[in-house]
């Protein structure tokens, strides 16, 4: 059975999710009281009458941000974009920025386009031209207006976008899911071989050859997709009709038809377990092991000889009926790397 991975907007999320690993006592205790309930409904519920009591304005802020990761995870993207929203209504500076581009980020997920345009106009009055917020501004934008145009100019307008994007030092760090994105509404075999060649390691290329499949996520079924709708992805004088661009949009309106709990069920999928670490030195991975057993978790190391001989050690955190380990070894301020 091939892995399965989520790409609702995986590409941005590096970073962003969990990423903040120095929670206060009171914001601990807050959380491994919620992840310890029976269910992620009743966690939600906890954490949505729980965080607003916290005193610190900074314990409310990690607070609302680990809600929204949560909720993220589960497919509420609607509920989490609140979250963002109050995170970054207690910030400044580039952490503001930060919090506004993931609300951005869910806003899409969830279909509110609206919303995220006004998100994005936000952004792009208080980002500094030519920085990399900035640029990822543009490129949600662009996004976005593919997602939202209402006619064939506009879509075209909006494609030459990311076509231009795709090959921008500026976008350097978001080429490959660039690729991706021409790739899944065009279905293009030159996009393909780009894709793969020049970043055959990445999630990405996995996912065009078939190595992976793709979870079906919200905003990439809201992605118009007709493989026929473009032949010269690369062609500067590539035109699309509207009898074309509406055949793209019919496919992507079947999927806003999609009652919204069948969309957030579609977008779940638990994993196994969790991988941490990765070793040369055996005596690191037990030391590694020692830890994780002394807070709780249940881990084992597992040993990957490679092709060359090396053999390198690697821990195992099996994932428990609630879904709920993940978070818990990301909120002790473990990276992780789900296993499907």
């Amino acid at each position: 059975m091939k892995p399965i991975i989520f790409f609702l907007f995986a590409f941005f999320l590096n970073g962003t999710v969990f990423a903040q690993s120095g929670y206060s006592p009171a914001v601990k205790k807050l959380i491994n009281s919620g992840l310890s309930l029976a269910s992620a409904e009743k966690t939600i519920a906890y954490f949505s009458q729980e965080i607003p009591k916290l005193s610190a304005v900074q314990d409310r802020k990690s607070g609302f941000l680990f809600f929204a990761n949560y909720l993220r995870l589960y497919g509420k993207n609607e509920e989490a974009l609140l979250r963002y929203k109050e995170a970054a209504f207690l910030s400044e500076g580039k952490e503001r920025i930060k919090h506004l581009l993931d609300a951005a980020q869910s806003a899409m997920a969830s279909d509110k386009t609206e919303e995220a345009h006004e998100i994005l106009q936000e952004l792009s009055d208080i980002c500094t031209a030519g920085s990399a917020d900035h640029s990822k501004v543009l490129l949600y934008q662009a996004l976005l207006d593919i997602q939202t145009a209402a006619n064939a100019e506009e879509f075209s307008a909006a494609l030459q976008k990311i076509q231009a994007y795709a090959s921008k030092k500026s976008f350097a760090a978001y080429h490959s899911i660039l690729l991706f994105t021409l790739w899944w509404i065009n279905g293009d075999a030159a996009v393909k071989e780009k894709l793969v060649k020049q970043f055959p390691k990445s999630m990405e290329a996995a996912a065009v050859s078939g190595s992976v499949d793709i979870s079906p996520s919200v905003f990439w079924y809201l992605m118009p997709r007709n493989p026929d709708m473009i032949k010269k992805f690369l062609s500067e004088t590539t035109t699309y009709t509207d009898s074309q661009y509406t055949q793209a949009r019919a496919i992507a309106e079947k999927f806003r038809e999609t009652p919204a709990t069948k969309q957030e069920e579609a977008a779940i999928s638990i994993p196994k377990g969790y991988q941490l670490g990765f070793f040369k030195d055996k005596a690191n991975a037990e030391k590694l092991l020692t830890e994780l057993q002394k807070k709780g978790f249940t881990a084992k190391i597992q040993k990957e000889t490679r092709a060359s001989g090396t053999i390198y050690y690697q821990l195992f955190t099996p994932e428990d009926a609630k879904g709920s380990i993940g978070l818990k070894l990301k909120a002790a301020g473990y990276e992780t790397f789900p296993i499907f």
